[in-house]
């Protein structure tokens, strides 16, 4: 059985000789003029990736650019481990025609989900694989936490991360809140937390919900339509509020007044005196009286 390595170097000699002309959306362009020009051309479902060299960005008689439709021909290439198409020509097709997203208006005065006193049981959206997942889990403390892996990024994230809140909904009773974290990246491969189908899962969520996306600079659509008291840019921050939340409710526990005795003048034995020092005196009290009846 061969591994990924292998495989994807068994469609490039299969392919080696071949040129391929493909049609999309040009995104996350990025050139050095005189050197080479990198980006996807995308359909809206799914990105691949373009090289230019040097030589061709020089001498094209166009400029590409994020938001143009775009006709690439060229060779099935490999680097860096990913596939892409190293072009020997474009040619400009017009604007994009995949429209925008229309972004959803969130009421900033909206009345948020509060917060349990104790978070024991926490449901966490977040890459099974990815840092985010091990920066939390490592800081968080005393809390039980499930992990429900999901597709963090593309375009099929905005899907995934609707199945797995309405998942978590199901099972409502188990967890005392959600969390979806995913780690810092370029701001464009982040926009999908924009996305109208992650904000309506945020929103529809029967839990209260915490995000941390992308870093501290960073503010989303789905940021706005959690129950975040404060900015909560990394995973490790979200643990530290978790933390510090469960801190205050044990403390306020601590400075609660000492419960009173029902006989005045006497502290509450129960929590004075060893169960063990209580039996022996109850045994002392029934022999002196056993006798005394006798």
């Amino acid at each position: 059985m061969p591994t990924v390595s292998e495989f994807v170097l068994e469609i490039q000699k299969q392919y080696k000789d071949q040129t391929f002309t493909v049609s999309g959306d040009i995104e996350e362009y990025y050139a050095i003029p005189d050197s080479y020009a990198l980006f996807n051309l995308t359909d809206g479902t799914t990105s691949l990736r373009i090289y230019m060299s040097g030589n061709l960005l020089k001498n094209s008689e166009h400029t590409l650019d994020n938001g143009l439709r775009a006709e690439v021909t060229g060779y099935f290439s490999i680097f860096d481990g990913l596939i892409q198409i190293r072009a020997t020509r474009t040619r400009i097709l017009g604007k994009s025609e995949i429209k925008a997203l229309e972004r959803v208006r969130i009421d900033p005065s909206r009345k948020k989900r509060p917060l349990p006193p104790y978070i024991k049981n926490i449901a966490v959206i977040t890459s099974e694989n990815g840092k985010a997942k091990g920066d939390f889990q490592n800081n968080i403390q005393f809390v039980h936490t499930q992990i429900f892996p999901c597709v963090m990024s593309g375009p099929k994230c905005p899907d995934f991360i609707k199945q797995q809140v309405e998942c978590i909904n199901q099972a409502v009773e188990a967890f005392d809140c959600l969390i979806i974290i995913r780690g810092g990246d370029d701001y464009k491969n982040l926009e999908v937390y924009n996305h109208p189908i992650v904000v309506h899962a945020i929103l529809d969520s029967k839990l209260p919900v915490l995000t941390s996306i992308g870093h501290d600079a960073d503010q989303f659509d789905c940021d706005k339509a959690s129950d975040n008291p404060e900015k909560l840019s990394t995973p490790t921050a979200v643990a530290n509020f978790i933390n510090k939340h469960n801190s205050f409710y044990i403390a306020k526990l601590k400075n609660q007044p000492e419960p009173k005795s029902v006989w005045p003048g006497i502290k509450a034995i129960s929590l004075k005196i060893p169960y063990t020092r209580v039996f022996i005196l109850l045994f002392i009290l029934y022999t002196i009286f056993h006798k005394l009846i006798k």
